[in-house]
């Protein structure tokens, strides 16, 4: 997911540490479709309805299960 943020080839010991927290935290507030459009620091913190946290969960069991399919 950092790709889009340094180009392959990136020398990381000349890149700021600031920077790679920005993109870090640009990263986990983004939603994504797999938590419902949630953002993964919901999920972390658990600051989610239960209604949200059995349809993630049903998501994932079903991913998980068409995986195996």
């Amino acid at each position: 997911m950092l790709r889009p943020h340094y180009p392959k080839g990136t020398n990381f010991a000349k890149v700021f540490q600031t920077h790679i927290n920005r993109v870090v935290e640009r990263l986990n507030y983004r939603p994504r479709k797999r938590l419902c459009y949630l953002i993964p620091v919901e999920m972390f913190w658990g600051n989610i309805s239960e209604h949200d946290k059995r349809a993630v969960l049903w998501l994932l069991i079903n991913s998980a299960i068409k995986k195996i399919i």
